[in-house]
């Protein structure tokens, strides 16, 4: 900030808190002075502070929290609310908390909000965040690795660590333990695993 100059992690101040314009969110999670803070992403303006502030982040897509009751936000087509916590638990209850008794997650303010409502779970999100990861537990459930978020570049040894270690914990835990099928978008800079489904569809070509 111009204002106050750059927070810093509360843990360790010799880090950097910010990454994003919800720093302030994350940080005042992360020091105590709120259990709950609402943030708001158009790139990864809630991702990067969750990660700098070690605070848990629900960040659901569009078309479940409506963003047009008052919302100030750079984009109004692509920006989303999210849900800063100390943890996962915290963070679900919240996203139950914000669900209408009677309209739900649709929001007459708006239109996104009116897409098929297949990822509105009919229990609370709470009973999913609490689930032990007992093998096999995802089983039947499909997801999607989005290959454009690895990009290894070449070179730059900064992100070889963190990119292996999210490929071992996708394949080893959510495929291997868990039992989910994964599914990967493919392209000529991407990652193409031999024992990993590709997608049908590539997301450029959806756009």
């Amino acid at each position: 900030s111009t204002w106050g100059g750059n927070p810093s992690n509360s843990y360790d101040t010799t880090r950097a808190g910010s990454l994003g314009s919800s720093s302030g969110s994350a940080g005042s999670v992360s020091t105590n002075m709120a259990m709950c803070s609402l943030c708001e992403e158009t790139r990864a303006s809630c991702r990067g502070p969750a990660n700098h502030n070690a605070v848990a982040l629900l960040l659901p897509h569009k078309a479940l929290i409506g963003f047009d009751g008052g919302a100030i936000g750079s984009d109004i087509y692509n920006d989303r609310t999210g849900i800063h916590c100390k943890d996962i638990t915290d963070s679900a209850k919240v996203l139950d908390a914000l669900k209408d008794p009677k309209e739900g997650y649709y929001d007459p303010r708006d239109p996104f909000t009116t897409v098929p409502r297949s990822a509105v779970l009919s229990h609370p999100y709470v009973e999913t965040a609490t689930m032990p990861g007992t093998p096999g537990s995802l089983k039947g459930m499909r997801i999607g690795v989005i290959r454009e978020s690895m990009i290894q570049a070449p070179g730059v040894k900064a992100t070889e660590a963190v990119i292996a270690g999210a490929v071992k914990e996708i394949k080893g835990v959510l495929g291997g333990t868990l039992g989910a099928t994964l599914v990967e978008s493919t392209g000529p800079r991407l990652l193409d695993d031999p024992a990993i489904e590709n997608m049908t569809t590539s997301y450029t070509t959806a756009l």
